[in-house]
């Protein structure tokens, strides 16, 4: 008996055929099937079929395992120590297994310089740093990741020590007086929704770094108009509801902010900054799309306005969720990613 496509490997029971060229080899019974019946023809055509599939299915999983390894082996593990500020997720999901689509991989990252790292650690020791500046030391994991075709990183700290590291009131005057030699040239948006790029000189990295603790500092320079704009926009990354009312007052009124192009910035940088401390909706609305200023004219006095009816209630990193598209996302407030740049 001829079979078209086949070479039989044995004439014992049971038979074996060979897919020349495939690997695949079939026995004479497949799926119920005896392979030389009187209809061994659509049999044999069917367990072909049947065994084809089987052997792509286990190809596809040997190529998978094969793709996790290599993922595997990529990933780079050691010990470091990073300063930084720990950040908390507004959506904290750790504990109450939630399947927000906001959820990250932990509620917990450490900014430092430019680079974001994910905590692994005692959630209970970690809260006693929320937004804190602080030293931490463990077992660093990287992993790279390619996502909508950037390559990116993700960075994992799984935390064997962490401590307070806040920098002294001479370091920050001296990040201070850093601000008057390196220029800024301020916020910029490029899309709606709102995708902000800040262009955070070094210095300015160094005082949001240095977190709440640059506070007090910082505000006794809000008067110096070198600097004002810096200060007003720090102030909104490291600051609580001691910073609302200063940042309000030094933003210029609706008659300067017509005529003089340097004050109407000026009050672009404070609605940015008074929005990332108040979570609030006075200029930007909160859900996506396109978002109109609702106070283009006169923002002072709606932010006068919000604040003389929530300054005895208010409190910075009370209430309030970040994760929306308008938020402007900076300093110890920022919601943060599972994956940063590499």
């Amino acid at each position: 008996m001829r079979t078209k496509n086949l070479q039989l490997t044995s004439q014992s029971s049971p038979c074996k055929l060979l897919i020349p060229g495939s690997g695949i080899v079939l026995s004479d019974r497949l799926s119920g099937c005896p392979l030389f019946s009187p209809l061994s023809s659509a049999c044999s055509v069917n367990a072909i079929r049947i065994s084809a599939v089987r052997h792509l299915r286990a190809s596809f999983l040997l190529l998978s395992i094969t793709a996790l390894f290599v993922a595997v082996s990529l990933s780079q593990t050691k010990n470091m120590t990073a300063t930084g500020i720990v950040l908390v997720s507004d959506h904290r999901c750790a504990n109450t297994q939630s399947h927000d689509p906001f959820c990250r991989e932990s509620d917990w990252a450490l900014v430092s310089g430019r680079s974001t790292y994910l905590l692994y650690g005692d959630v209970s020791t970690l809260q006693k740093f929320e937004r804190r500046r602080a030293r931490v030391s463990g077992t660093l994991e990287e992993e790279p990741v390619i996502r909508y075709g950037m390559h990116l990183v993700r960075r994992r700290i799984t935390i064997s020590s962490i401590e307070t590291d806040e920098p002294t009131e001479r370091e920050i005057e001296r990040f201070v007086e850093q601000l008057k030699v390196v220029p800024w040239r301020g916020p910029e948006n490029h899309c709606s929704p709102m995708c902000w790029d800040f262009a955070f000189t070094d210095p300015m990295m160094n005082i949001l770094l240095a977190g709440h603790a640059a506070q007090d500092v910082v505000l006794r320079h809000i008067s110096d108009e070198q600097i004002k704009d810096q200060v007003v926009m720090l102030l909104g990354g490291i600051g609580d509801e001691k910073a609302i009312p200063p940042i309000i007052e030094n933003m210029a009124n609706a008659n300067e902010a017509r005529f003089n192009p340097k004050a109407k910035r000026l009050n672009l940088i404070g609605n940015l900054a008074l929005t990332n401390l108040t979570v609030s909706e006075v200029i930007w609305h909160h859900g996506g799309g396109i978002s109109p200023d609702k106070c283009p004219d006169d923002p002072k006095s709606c932010w006068s306005k919000w604040w003389n009816g929530n300054r005895e209630s208010f409190r910075v990193g009370v209430g309030g969720d970040r994760l929306y598209s308008n938020y402007p996302n900076y300093g110890i407030y920022m919601q943060f990613g599972d994956t940063s740049v590499r």
